[in-house]
């Protein structure tokens, strides 16, 4: 088959299409490159059945420059926008026309090609969510105004489009709302908890934590978050959402803990303020609805961070290397802040 993935150059986007390829399938991979990193798709560029280009879905040249190029795409994965809590102020239109205009262009080229469609949704849709486990039937908790708005309230529109889409016009349209994804790709730089944490530990620098470190998340490693997409995609029902993700709960703080035990490292937590003031105290998602579909969670939460561990010091003995051969360098786009942003969750 040949299959589009838009954010393809993304930290799941990228694990996708590896996996894609590795199943015998053409990918077409589209990036613009935000939250992105060209090095997430360096390697796959060498294999004869990918292709990749750097658009972006909200331009209006977008679906004509896929629609005249390929005759037919059998099947579509949409993970384009931009990612991560401190985003939220600084991408927010961003993340706002992914989300709506983005996402519309995304949804009429699966009506061209009348091919199925997997749009990935978040778990941030329930906002500070009041009950737990949370089940797809629940609304949540948010607020239309808030400074994670863009992004939630986006996610939101995402989600209302497809729903319109499959109705009008019969899409083969599904929805997975992802909670925490980890692993490789994930930039050593990148703004989500694991990696931050991580990098912090590897160099022996205390481990930010915002407020209290008791607010809890669930952490899905990539490989089954890539099986669960899969999973909707062969299985799933036109118009249904599915969670996706671990419904194994951890506080921050024993997070921040366990990346210290498992990296070996000296460091110390260190509990800082939000710098959005605008935190949530729990997800935990039921994922009854996935399992039905015969998806199943495979690795647990210290194989996959031993993973990730091993993966971003590999790439930051790299980039050692490399500013070695080199009186100075710079990383495009792959979130090089020497001062870094706090660890999104």
């Amino acid at each position: 088959m040949t299959i589009l993935v838009t954010g393809g150059a993304g930290f799941v986007g990228s694990n996708l299409c590896e996996r894609l390829l590795a199943l015998g399938h053409a990918v077409i991979a589209v990036d613009n490159f935000i939250t992105g990193s060209p090095n997430n798709v360096k390697s796959l560029r060498e294999h004869p059945n990918f292709k990749f280009f750097e658009l972006d879905i909200t331009k209006p040249e977008f679906p004509s420059a896929i629609a005249d190029n390929f005759p037919q795409i059998d099947q579509i994965y949409n993970l384009a926008c931009p990612t991560g809590v401190p985003n939220c102020l600084t991408l927010a239109e961003e993340m706002i026309d992914a989300c709506s205009f983005g996402t519309r262009q995304v949804l009429q080229l699966a009506c061209h090609y009348q091919s199925p469609i997997v749009v990935t949704s978040t778990a941030e849709v329930y906002g500070d969510p009041e009950i737990f486990p949370q089940v797809e039937t629940y609304n949540g908790n948010v607020s239309t105004t808030g400074p994670r708005s863009a992004y939630e309230e986006g996610k939101r529109f995402t989600e209302a489009l497809v729903a319109v889409f499959v109705r009008k016009y019969g899409l083969k349209a599904k929805i997975a709302r992802l909670f925490n994804a980890y692993g490789p790709r994930m930039s050593s730089h990148d703004l989500r908890v694991n990696a931050q944490l991580i990098r912090q530990a590897l160099s022996h620098r205390p481990l930010t934590v915002w407020g209290n470190g008791r607010q809890t998340r669930t952490f899905c490693y990539v490989d089954d978050t890539v099986n669960g997409l899969l999973t909707i995609m062969e299985n799933g029902q036109a118009g249904a959402i599915y969670n996706l993700g671990s419904d194994e709960q951890i506080t921050i703080g024993e997070l921040a803990q366990k990346i210290i035990s498992l990296t070996g490292s000296q460091s110390k937590i260190k509990f800082v303020p939000h710098p959005i003031n605008a935190d949530h105290q729990g997800r935990q998602p039921n994922i009854e609805k996935l399992k039905s579909l015969g998806w199943q969670r495979s690795i647990s939460l210290e194989d996959g961070l031993v993973k990730m561990i091993a993966f971003i010091e590999q790439s930051e003995k790299s980039k050692t290397k490399n500013a070695a051969k080199s009186s100075h360098y710079l990383i495009k786009n792959d979130f090089l802040f020497i001062d870094a942003p706090q660890p999104s969750y």
